[in-house]
């Protein structure tokens, strides 16, 4: 829950706007690649104990029965590719790929 000052900061310009933007904090957390490593939810993992991190389970499958037709069109999705490590995403670029997960994920509902 944001405090007075941080709902005064959304109906202003500058940094104390972006700060109080929760895409700008999901945006520094996603930014961070030593402390945070997103997964896909929607496929199974298994930890690899090398590395104490989560890894998908190969083959592939589902995390749950309710993700299957999400799973088929999104196995390959890896959020933690490292090789992305240098791209800075601020909050425009979050709103606009969760604009585009929306509109595949409605696409899979509707069919």
């Amino acid at each position: 829950m944001l405090n007075q000052v941080q709902l005064d900061a959304h109906c202003t310009a500058g940094p104390a706007s972006d700060a109080a933007n929760p895409l700008s904090c999901l945006a520094e957390i996603y930014n961070d690649y030593e402390q945070f490593q997103p997964q896909n939810l929607m496929v199974a993992h298994v930890n690899d104990p090398g590395t104490g991190k989560p890894v998908k389970k190969n083959p592939w499958e589902p995390s749950s029965e309710e993700w299957e037709e999400s799973a088929i069109q999104t196995y390959d999705i890896e959020p933690t590719n490292i090789t992305r490590q240098n791209i800075y995403r601020d909050a425009s670029r979050m709103k606009s790929m969760w604009n585009a997960v929306q509109k595949y994920l409605f696409q899979v509902f509707t069919h």
